[in-house]
Order: C-alpha cells, then sequence, then structure tokens
C-alpha cells in the first residue's frame, strides 16, 4: 500500500467522526478505534455477578470484595447508528444464550463507528457505580453518591475494546415467556437487558397506518404489539430522535429483534423489524369496535333487539358493530346444532352469545377455539328460553331466524380469523355458584368431582339427567339432544371433571357437553349422601318474621300452657332464623322446636350440624335430643350430650356432631328444647340456623 496513503487514514477518521458526531454538542467526541486492551486486564467476574449485587441502591463497586480489583466483559448489543439509542452501550455476557445484561451510560456520539454490535469489550468497575433505572441496570462514573455518564477521558480509563468480535444472536421467545418472566418474583427468571427475537408478531389494529414515532416533535412514543400465537401484547418503544421516526410502521406480521428491558422491547434501527408476511386476524377483526358485553347489554327481556337502531358508545358513525368473540361449541357429535357459542375471551370471559345458523357441520368453519368477528348489522338479538340468541333480523315477524352460511357470510358477517385456534380454559365453577346465579351465562365451565346421580346411573344420554357433586352432595342437570350421536349411549358409571357450556332454561340453570370426552370421569364412584333436613328458615315469609314459628312439619310448643314463651323467628342482614328469648324470673317449663319426621334411607351413622349464636348466657338452658312423637306425646328421648355451647358465641358459631339412629328406629326427629327448670332467673337466649342432617 502507498505509505502516502497509509498517512491519509487519522485524517480521513478525524472527517468521519465530524460528520456523524453533530447530534448533540455537548456530548464528547468518540474514543480512539483502535484495539488498547491492556494484555494483563483479564475479567474476574461476569456480568451475572455484576447483575446479582443489585440491591435497590446505587453500587460503589470500589466497596466490593473488600475493594479488591473488579473487571467484567460483555458483548455490545446496541448501536446509535439511527438514533433510537443514544449515550448508552447495552452489552449482555454472552454473544448466544445470554443470561444478563447491563448498561453503560456515555456522553459519546456516533459510538457505532469504534464499538459495533458484536465487539467484545472489558469494564474496569473500580471507580464506577450502578443503579437501577427504569428496570435496567445503569453503570457510570460515582462521584459524591450520584452517577454521571462517562465523558472520553472516563471511557478510556474503564472501558477497552477487545479484538474479539462476534455474531449476536438473540434469544428466541415468546410475548407470553417474556410477560411471565416480567411478572415473576423469582430472580433467576430476569432477562432484562439482552437482545431478543420474537416470531409471528405485529402492530395492533388500533395502530395500524401509525408512525415509529410522532414526526412533529421529539418525544419518546410506544407501540403495541401483538403476538399472532399467543395473543398477548408486548410495547416497542421509539425514540422522538430516531432518524425513522416518520416511517410508517410495517402493518405486515413477522420477527422482531431488539432489546429487552423488562417488558419493553427498544430496536436499534427498521432492520430489526422484519415484517414481511400477510397480518394475522385479517377481516373484520380489523373493524372490532365493541364487545360480546357490549352486546349482552343491550338485552331487552323477551323484546328484540335490532342493532341497527342499537346506538353504540365505541362505534363511530357510520361504521357498523362488529365484535370478537371465541367458538366454544362443536356440532361435530349433534348435542348442539345450528348454534354458534361464542364466548368474550379464551380464559376468564365476562360474555357469552349463541348464533343461530341454518346449517351444520359449523366445526368445519368454526372449531372450537376459533376467533370469529361478528357484524352486527341487519342482525337481531332476542331472548330464546332463557339464552341469548344472535341471528338474521326478520323483519316481518318482528322476530329473528337462522343465518344462512355463504362465503359473504364468512367473510363479511361471522368471520373466522385468519389465527390459529386459541386454546379455550374453562371457567371453575360450583354447583353452590350456579344455585346462586354467580357465573357467566353462555360460557365453558368445569365442575369437579362430579358424577351421574343414583337415579340416572346405569341409563342412557338421552335427555335430563341429574350430576351430583361427591362434596356437597348438590346436583346440576345435564341437558343431551334426543339427535346426539351419544344419545344412546350409556352413561358413565365414575366420577371425576365435567367441562360443558352452561346455559339456563328460562332461569333454571343447565349444562350442555360437546361430546362424551366433556365427562372425564376416571374415579370410582363416591356414595351419594342423602341429605335428610336442610333447613336454612329462609321460607319463612317477611310478614311472619317476629312470630312464632310455623313450618310445614315442625312442632313449636311450650309444655306450660299457661306460659306463651315459644320459639320465634327473627332476621338479621336478611339472613332468618329461630330464636327463643330468655325464661323470665320464675317461669317454668320446656319450651319445645321440633322438626319434621326424618325417615332413615341407607344409613344410621349422620352428620348434624348447625348454626348457634348464644347470647346473655347466665345458665344452660337448651338441649338438642333425638325424639319421636306419637300424637302431642314426645317419646324416646336422647339427650345429644356436649354439643350447645356453654358461654356467649359472639355471633353464629357452627356445631357438627356425629348421632346415630338405633337399628329397628326408622324415623326419628331432632327437637330443640329451652328448658327451665328453676324459679332462678334466666336470661340465656338461643339462636338457631342452617340445620342439617346428611347421612355418612
Amino acid at each position: 500500500m502507498n505509505k502516502y496513503f497509509l498517512k491519509l487514514l487519522p485524517l480521513l477518521g478525524i472527517l468521519i467522526i465530524t460528520v456523524f458526531s453533530c447530534k448533540n454538542d455537548e456530548d464528547i467526541t468518540i474514543p480512539d478505534t483502535g484495539i488498547v486492551t491492556p494484555p494483563d486486564l483479564e475479567p474476574n467476574v461476569d456480568l451475572t455477578f455484576v447483575k446479582n449485587l443489585d440491591d435497590g441502591t446505587i453500587i460503589d463497586f470500589n466497596t466490593v470484595q473488600n475493594n479488591g480489583e473488579l473487571i467484567t466483559s460483555g458483548f455490545i448489543i446496541s448501536s446509535d447508528v439511527a438514533d433510537n439509542i443514544n449515550n448508552q452501550i447495552y452489552i449482555q455476557d454472552k454473544a448466544d444464550n445470554a443470561e444478563s445484561g447491563v448498561v453503560i451510560d456515555v456522553a459519546l456520539n456516533d459510538i457505532y463507528l469504534t464499538h459495533a454490535i458484536g465487539r467484545n469489550i472489558i469494564l474496569k468497575l473500580n471507580g464506577l457505580g450502578m443503579q437501577k433505572i427504569d428496570n435496567a441496570l445503569h453503570i457510570g462514573v460515582l462521584e459524591n453518591g450520584t452517577l454521571s455518564p462517562m465523558d472520553s477521558d472516563d471511557f478510556k480509563e474503564f472501558v477497552f475494546r477487545t479484538s474479539t468480535l462476534e455474531t449476536i444472536v438473540p434469544k428466541k421467545l415468546t410475548i407470553n415467556e417474556i410477560l411471565q418472566a416480567s411478572e415473576s418474583t423469582d430472580e433467576d427468571d430476569d432477562i432484562s437487558t439482552i437482545l431478543v427475537s420474537i416470531d409471528e408478531v405485529q402492530i395492533v389494529n388500533d395502530e395500524l397506518s401509525s408512525s415509529y414515532a410522532n414526526p412533529d416533535n421529539n418525544e419518546t412514543v410506544l407501540r403495541t404489539l401483538i403476538g399472532c400465537t399467543d395473543n398477548k401484547n408486548i410495547v416497542l418503544q421509539n425514540s422522538g430522535l430516531s432518524n425513522f421516526k416518520a416511517l410508517p410502521f410495517p402493518t405486515e406480521k413477522g420477527k422482531i429483534t431488539g432489546i429487552l428491558t423488562k417488558d419493553v422491547l427498544t430496536i436499534r434501527d427498521t432492520d430489526d423489524v422484519n415484517f414481511t408476511e400477510s397480518r394475522c386476524g385479517t377481516g373484520l377483526e380489523t373493524t372490532t369496535n365493541i364487545t360480546i358485553a357490549d352486546v349482552v347489554a343491550e338485552a331487552d327481556g323477551t323484546n328484540l333487539v335490532k342493532f341497527d337502531d342499537v346506538t353504540f358508545a365505541t362505534v363511530q358513525s357510520g361504521d357498523d358493530p362488529v365484535f370478537t368473540g371465541y367458538a366454544i361449541s362443536s356440532d361435530a357429535e349433534k348435542n348442539i346444532v345450528n348454534e354458534l357459542y361464542l364466548q368474550a375471551s379464551p380464559e376468564n370471559p365476562d360474555a357469552g352469545i349463541i348464533i343461530d345458523f341454518a346449517a351444520v357441520n359449523l366445526f368445519e368453519t368454526y372449531p372450537i377455539g376459533q376467533k370469529v368477528s361478528v357484524n352486527l348489522s341487519g342482525l337481531g338479538m332476542q331472548m330464546v328460553n332463557g339464552n341469548l340468541h344472535i341471528g338474521k333480523l326478520n323483519t316481518a315477524e318482528d322476530a329473528i331466524e337462522p343465518i344462512t352460511p355463504s362465503q359473504t357470510t364468512f367473510n363479511e358477517v361471522v368471520a373466522p380469523s385468519d389465527d390459529p385456534a386459541f386454546t379455550i380454559v374453562p371457567t371453575t365453577v360450583t354447583i353452590e355458584q350456579i344455585e346462586a346465579g354467580t357465573f357467566i351465562p353462555l360460557t365453558l365451565v368445569q365442575l369437579v368431582d362430579m358424577q351421574i346421580a343414583a337415579d340416572n346411573q346405569g341409563q342412557t344420554f338421552d335427555g335430563d339427567k341429574e350430576l351430583l357433586n361427591c362434596t356437597t352432595k348438590t346436583k346440576v342437570t345435564l341437558r343431551n339432544s334426543a339427535t346426539a350421536n351419544f344419545a344412546s349411549e350409556t352413561l358413565p358409571n365414575q366420577q371425576g371433571v365435567v367441562t360443558a357450556i352452561i346455559a339456563q332454561d328460562p332461569s333454571i340453570p343447565y349444562l350442555v357437553i360437546r361430546e362424551t370426552t366433556d365427562l372425564n370421569f376416571t374415579a370410582a364412584l363416591c356414595q351419594e349422601k342423602e341429605i335428610l333436613i336442610d333447613e336454612d328458615f329462609q321460607g319463612i315469609d317477611t310478614g311472619d318474621i317476629g312470630f312464632d314459628i310455623a313450618l310445614d312439619g315442625w312442632v313449636n310448643a311450650n309444655s306450660n300452657s299457661n306460659i306463651f314463651i315459644r320459639w320465634t323467628s327473627n332476621n338479621n342482614s336478611d339472613n332468618i332464623f329461630a330464636e327463643i328469648l330468655n325464661g323470665g324470673p320464675t317461669d317454668q317449663y320446656n319450651a319445645w322446636l321440633i322438626t319434621p319426621e326424618l325417615t332413615i334411607v341407607t344409613e344410621r351413622i349422620l352428620t348434624l350440624s348447625f348454626d348457634i349464636n348464644v347470647n346473655d348466657r347466665n345458665s344452660d338452658n337448651l338441649e338438642v335430643l333425638i325424639v319421636g312423637l306419637n300424637g302431642n306425646v314426645i317419646t324416646e328421648q336422647t339427650i345429644i350430650n356436649d354439643i350447645v355451647p356453654q358461654n356467649n358465641t359472639s355471633g353464629f358459631t357452627p356445631i357438627e356432631t356425629t348421632i346415630t339412629i338405633p337399628d329397628g328406629q326408622d324415623t326419628f326427629r331432632i327437637g330443640f328444647r329451652y328448658r327451665k327448670s328453676s324459679g332462678t332467673p334466666s336470661t340465656t337466649e338461643y339462636q338457631i340456623d342452617n340445620l342439617k342432617i346428611v347421612e355418612q
């Protein structure tokens, strides 16, 4: 090479630096580009060690390891070539499969010219400090307890380029994996400040036609990306100083590479956004502007709702109302026909709806988990047998009718997404919640410890059957169609988990399965306990509260006909209970409250439970007995010992004990006797609620 040309190289370098370093007058020109690593400078700690020093305060590296020398190294993963990252150098511990990373704060421009992506550097830590800022660990010069960026002289003193230049391999992750790691409290799950890549992502519908940042100012802008496979969102942070801020953000889908800081991505330049494939979720999905919950809120009893007459707050003038749902039904086994059930989300939905079709084999177009967009223009909604249905509007009949499928229907009315089917996670519910109405109708639910009730065991699926919960012994209806392919099959004789759609007719809840595998019964049948009595006194009319209890079959009597003290009803916060007031100063009597006659079914060993509240106790007057009744004569009195509290309870206290009914005695009653047997004044009052007797 010509020696004269060699002498020109330093001058050319100076000219290049001058051209690319004019962004910020306060920043210092970059250091010399030569490899200046001292031969005796060897790292003695890795970046994972450095990261683990963080304790939420500013770390002074001079105080670590008894003031010993600390030297670390890493590979550069950032670049300020496009000014989206400025005055910072991101490094990670390894070129491939990185685990830890930090940010070096510098007052330098055009770092990419000398410290390219993949360059290995050595960092002397003594004299520097570290602090977590915005979820990333930043290293800078430590002076008077404050971190500041390195200037050119600092940079030469602490940062050394090596001759090693590696290709950085981004860690391949999904958005869901990133979000899980960001929410974890386990430090080993931390994947912050490393280079990552995510496949199958695109910008969300609401931000289509947007630019990378705001062309009119230097403000940082956050864009939202969505994963096509996990339907999760992640934030992309773009600087208002970047030279690509005015460029339109790609509308296609593809792969993005960026530096991850907890759950926020930062790209180096637009080459990191490789979106070249057709978007997932095309068609109606891109115009979604309402939710299923919005639709359900428009229900008007059994009256027809015409969506063309409905104004939704989120729908702009001239636009059609469009919602998105997820298929939870299947007509493959014909237990559900001509209906498509949609719920609001794959997991924890807040609403569900039925779409009526004049078609079969809907499962081929709308498999379970399929994301579906519905355009309500020209459609109506009606309550049919307790459930909300959407169909084609028949104005002549002032009703809805099933939608006739066509290619237009699939593209413009009830359109399946291009996305792969999502996994539907059923909501776990109990029969008690179903009975209380605390469930979301027309959604997929799951119940555990279930089996076919004894009365239906050995029968076929055809028709309504009862499912029993093995723990609570409560029941719920399983509704099966006579047209189901499995209608003539025998019901399973085991117990397990039920997955089903919950509906109501019109107010009585019931379950609908898609196929027999929705009854995942693999354990042995539980013994079906018979509930002999379950009385919570809520059946007493409000007008009768405060008066003597007169429930069917119950006996409420006083042995002293001259004493008018009886068991009465009372209530507190809408909870009704039985109550016996104090017995007065000198009266002597027995005040009885006796259950209806109870019949032994299969078991003589029973569980007796009730709630009791004891007030103003100065004596123990209440006894609980197993009794018989012959006309008006109480017989066969057996006291149940150690069951009544001998103290004030300050509120209802649950009581439970085991009783045994003797052989040969097929019927019995339980009696609560308030016994005033002396002339001593008694102030004790008792309240009884939730009496239950169950076979063991």
